[in-house]
């Protein structure tokens, strides 16, 4: 929406950062720059990017003045050198406890990301939340969000914001929840880059358990993390403030970052391939994985002209799907339809999903695989 700036206070001399709302700016974007500013007027927590003043420049331009800050955000920081899984659990119990003033105060923050967590001149224990600029405030303010709008990104996307429905405490929960994986696993819960199939994965899948992914993910981290992320949102931990408490309480945890040797972490590597050879070589206990997994996902979406049109489409799916597949309604009267969700490699088998795609188009909706 805007360019930021760095500047001097006049007043006091101390360096802020500007944030300039760009020239000739639609109504969405002005809405959404003063909500921000009144927002963070208001909260003043030492977990928030501070506010200093907002009104109007000299050329005619809105403007929001906020404390500056030395450092980094968290994506730069993982990018750069990842953090330790004790470091991940306290960057985000923190940040957890900086959102909780937030949804005392009924604000949802609708976009935390790792890119939107700073870490105060490079410290991991010093977090700021920052950009505010697609919160919603608490009560009915006079620019409301288009129903059925997904505001967000996607890999941090609560299901209940890819459905466009009405968002609450425990959306940013869940995107929490999604940073915290992302940390301590080395990967996001759903490792896609088309957006149509993650979608549809956020909406039909239940996302994995952390420790299935990374093994030295202690117990009681691994029950926090899937609380957080529940596909279901009355699963979830009600606000931020209940899931800081919870990481407060989870104990001891490794101090490795993924990836690295001892952290048993990103990959379940398969044994020296002279035991997969002779089982009868392990130790006692030991279990050999003898064929890695493989699962093929096959998404359709249709574009239809209206909820009659939409129900049809669904109707028509429906004689298409298996017990493995998944089916769900987005915004814009757009159906997913998500073939092998739950199951093996058989379960996503393209020729099913193309004659359910060729239903769709029979029922005068515009089907695309």
């Amino acid at each position: 929406m805007g360019d930021i700036y760095r500047a001097r206070d006049k007043q006091t001399g101390a360096t802020v950062a500007i944030k300039m709302l760009r020239q000739r700016p639609d109504a969405t974007a002005r809405a959404r720059f003063r909500r921000e500013a009144e927002v963070l007027a208001e909260l003043r927590h030492p977990g928030v990017v501070g506010y200093v003043e907002h009104g109007t420049w000299s050329d005619g331009r809105a403007f929001l003045a906020m404390e500056w800050l030395e450092g980094e955000d968290l994506l730069a920081r993982t990018r750069r050198e990842p953090l330790g899984m004790k470091q991940s659990v306290e960057v985000v119990r923190r940040a957890a406890a900086a959102l909780a003033a937030c949804h005392s105060r009924g604000v949802v923050h609708r976009d935390l990301k790792p890119a939107n967590l700073w870490l105060v001149a490079g410290k991991t224990l010093a977090v700021k939340v920052i950009d505010f600029g697609v919160v919603k405030p608490a009560g009915a303010d006079d620019f409301e969000t288009e129903r059925g709008a997904i505001i967000g990104t996607p890999h941090y996307l609560a299901p209940e914001q890819v459905r466009g429905e009405r968002v609450t405490p425990r959306a940013d929960v869940y995107s929490l929840g999604a940073v915290l994986f992302r940390l301590v696993t080395g990967r996001v819960i759903f490792p896609t880059e088309h957006v149509v199939a993650l979608l549809g994965q956020l909406v039909n899948d239940d996302p994995p358990a952390a420790s299935s992914v990374r093994l030295d993910v202690p117990e009681g981290l691994d029950v926090v993390i899937s609380r957080a992320v529940s596909r279901r949102a009355s699963e979830r931990y009600a606000d931020a403030g209940e899931l800081a408490r919870a990481l407060a309480r989870v104990g001891v945890v490794p101090t490795e970052p993924p990836g690295k040797e001892g952290s048993s972490s990103t990959v379940r590597r398969l044994p020296p391939a002279e035991i997969l050879e002779d089982p009868s070589r392990t130790s006692p206990g030991v279990e050999v994985a003898r064929e890695r997994e493989v699962r093929v996902v096959t998404a359709v979406v249709a574009w239809t002209d209206g909820p009659e049109a939409l129900e049809q489409a669904r109707a028509a799916a429906r004689a298409h799907l298996g017990p493995d597949d998944g089916i769900e309604a987005l915004p814009g009267n757009q159906l997913v339809l998500v073939f092998g969700a739950h199951g093996s490699a058989s379960g996503g088998d393209p020729v099913r999903a193309a004659r359910a795609a060729l239903a769709l188009v029979g029922q005068a909706a515009t089907a695309r695989a």
